[in-house]
Formats: C-alpha cells, sequence, structure tokens
C-alpha cells in the first residue's frame, strides 16, 4: 500500500462526506435564484439559504443570523470587512492591524493606503501574542479600525481577543478579527467576544471552497465593496452560490455538534506530531528543532516548528516526494515574500526564518499518517542539515 499523509489541512481541507451528498441535493433541487420570490424555485432556494444562515449562526453564537454576509471566500469576507467599515468610517484614515495577520488582512490593509489611510502594525511577542499595550497606544483619535486575527494559521497561536476588543471597544474603535481556523474547531460566543465584525471560511471547518461568512454586529456602517444587486441585504451583491452556501451550514451544524470532541481529537494529533518531531530531532545537533507559535494557547489542529539552518521549501520537497503533504509559511503568501514575516515578527532571526513548517490534521488524519510523517521529516530534516555549511560551522 502506497505510504502518504496530508498535513496540509489548515490550506485546504477534503469536505466531509455527508456535506459533499447535502451539496449535491442542493445543487439538484435549489437551482432558483433566491431574490425570485414569486415562483416556487425562488422560493425554495430562499428558504435553503435562510437555514444555512441560521446553522452557522448557531455555530459562532449569534443569536440574530441577519448578521450574517454570505462571501465567496474568507479573503473576500475579509476584504469587505476592512475596506468597508474603514470607508464608512467618519474618525478618520487611519487602521490598526497585527504584525503577524494574514495576507489577505495585510495586503487590504496596504490597498487603503491609495485611498488616504496610514497603517500601524501591533507588535507581537515571542509567541506570537499581541502586545496588548502597545495596541493601546497606537489608538488614535482618527483610527477607523483595528484588525487582529483571532489565530494565526501559521504558528497556531490565540490572541486573547477578549482583551483585544475591551482595548478597542473603550476607545470607541470598531474591532474586526478573521476567525478562520478558529470557527468550527473550538467554541465561539460572538455575542460576548466583543468585536464589530468576524470572517471566516467553511473549508476550514471541512466545508466547501466557495463559501464563506462575515458577521457584522448590528448598526455597524459598511460601505459595500460589490455592487450590481441587492443581495446579503445591500452589502454583497451577487447571485448567492446555494450548493456551497447549503454545504456551509451542514458543515456547521455537524460542527457544533461535536466541537469539543473535535478540538480533543485535533489536539492529541498535533501533539504525537510535536512529541515526535522533537524526540526524533533530539539526537541532531544542538538547538536544532523548534516549535513556533505559543505551546498551549494554539490552535489543537497546528503543529508547527522550524529547523535551524535548514531551508523549508528543500524540506518540502523532500517529504513532498515521499507523499507528505505540508507548508511552509502561510499558505496565502507569495514566496516573492521571503522568509515567514510571522516568525520576523516573533523575533526569528532571517537566517534562521527560512526553515519554518506547519502541519496541520484534519477529520481523516490517522495516526499511520502522523508515524510516517514523523519518520520522513526527521530523515530528510537529519539530512538536510548535516549539509548545512552553517551547521558544520557551528558544530
Amino acid at each position: 500500500m502506497l505510504k502518504e499523509a496530508y498535513l496540509d489541512w489548515i490550506s485546504a481541507a477534503p469536505v466531509l462526506p455527508e456535506v459533499l451528498l447535502k451539496m449535491s441535493e442542493a445543487a439538484k433541487s435549489h437551482y432558483g435564484n433566491p431574490s425570485s420570490r414569486l415562483h416556487p424555485w425562488g422560493v425554495n432556494a430562499q428558504r435553503a439559504m435562510d437555514r444555512a444562515r441560521a446553522q452557522v449562526a448557531a455555530l459562532i453564537g449569534a443569536l440574530d443570523p441577519v448578521e450574517l454576509i454570505f462571501c465567496s471566500s474568507a479573503t473576500e469576507a475579509n476584504n469587505l470587512a476592512l475596506k468597508g467599515i474603514a470607508l464608512a468610517s467618519d474618525r478618520g484614515k487611519h487602521i490598526v492591524i497585527g504584525a503577524i495577520d494574514h495576507p489577505s488582512v495585510r495586503m487590504t490593509a496596504q490597498a487603503l493606503l491609495w485611498q488616504g489611510f496610514a497603517i500601524d502594525y501591533v507588535p507581537v511577542d515571542e509567541f506570537g501574542i499581541i502586545k496588548l499595550d502597545r495596541l493601546s497606544e497606537l489608538i488614535r483619535d482618527d483610527t477607523a479600525l483595528v484588525s487582529i486575527q483571532h489565530a494565526n494559521s501559521e504558528i497556531g497561536t490565540i490572541q486573547p481577543l477578549e482583551q483585544i476588543a475591551k482595548i478597542c471597544n473603550s476607545r470607541g474603535v470598531p474591532l474586526h478579527s478573521d476567525g478562520s481556523g478558529v470557527v468550527g474547531i473550538l467554541p465561539i460566543d460572538i455575542e460576548n467576544l466583543g468585536v464589530t465584525a468576524y470572517s471566516f471560511g467553511a473549508n476550514a471547518f471541512w466545508g466547501p471552497v466557495g463559501a464563506a461568512a462575515l458577521w457584522l454586529r448590528k448598526g455597524t456602517d459598511l460601505l459595500p465593496q460589490m455592487n450590481g444587486g441587492v443581495q446579503e441585504r445591500k452589502q454583497r451583491a451577487g447571485t448567492e452560490n446555494i450548493p456551497a452556501i447549503v454545504g456551509m451550514g451542514n458543515a456547521a451544524e455537524i460542527a457544533r455538534h461535536e466541537i469539543m470532541e473535535r478540538a480533543i481529537k485535533l489536539r492529541k494529533l498535533s501533539n504525537q506530531l510535536l512529541d515526535g518531531l522533537t524526540a526524533g530531532f533530539g539526537n541532531c545537533a544542538p538547538a536544532c528543532f523548534y516549535q513556533t507559535g505559543h505551546p498551549i494557547s494554539r490552535l489543537p489542529q497546528i503543529a508547527s516548528f522550524r529547523l535551524e539552518w535548514v531551508e523549508g521549501e528543500a524540506l518540502l520537497l523532500g517529504i513532498g516526494a515521499d507523499r507528505i503533504a505540508a507548508v511552509s509559511g502561510s499558505a496565502c503568501a507569495s514566496p516573492e515574500l521571503g522568509a515567514s514575516y510571522v516568525l520576523e515578527a516573533c523575533g526569528v532571526p532571517e537566517e534562521q526564518r527560512s526553515g519554518s513548517i506547519t502541519l496541520s490534521v484534519g477529520w481523516s488524519t490517522t495516526q499511520d499518517e502522523i508515524e510516517y510523517a514523523i519518520d520522513r521529516i526527521v530523515y530528510h530534516g537529519k539530512r538536510l542539515y548535516a549539509m548545512s555549511p552553517m551547521a558544520k560551522l557551528v558544530n
């Protein structure tokens, strides 16, 4: 039997089989346009979407499903949140984002520079936790928006979002957070989280690509970024992707019922990866293997590390040839960006940032995959370390 291990769930995940079935049924029976409410086909599609909206709202603890805006991806939802809230604000043209936020937040913020906005980046500590005192210092009277990712998809660190929200709310500044990676994996109580806007994609909790949502607190001003229709309460134009939305709703329903067991299972698998790699690299050389991110406050599905004096891409090529999927840095970051900006923000020296690897597990990950991945990663990692001129110099 051909051995392989898919450990890149944070980038893209196989859809749950029962979700695929619901999507197939929806594609056959809910093909009407939900905006066409004067005939049964349109009404049928609208009802299917309303049910999915309620299911997704329940997953994050939202009391009013109408506060959810369906989008095509978490990237689109982040764009809508940042541009929509910032451009609708009468506070001024200044925004604050986290130093390790996802590229879809960083690049959206940078796009706002062309419209006269100024950006400040909140620094993090060595584990990737936002420095709350610096956040408070960076907020100004003209700050239109703060955006801090709930958990980092590269190193898995979870931010103290409730504390961040208290700072922003005390200053009257809207807070957006990208919740991809958290929603459907850990319990969320959006009503008490304190955020103004919260975005997430279905694929992160094993629903389909092509469906995402932005939760927007009622009463928040938002300038739509897509025009041409009155869909989604006039906040996001375009005919909705009903099969994908139905799939997102079904995936949300499944996640809500098994969220505690899901987190425990994923944490066990990722801990096994880290423990196995730590033991495997124990005799590699002094200071060869480092876990990245927070050791406790991290996403349960993430196991991230770096190897000193080893190129991450070289390691990925080696394990890729052995049919092991992983990622070096953020899956949405361009190779042209160089070594991990996330590890740079965490204070890792430039010459040691290129060896970062993120492994992630999911619903179908097996014990055999974990053991096979540990064996192959340790093999290729030690081989590459032994070849490194810098490793030979320091040893």
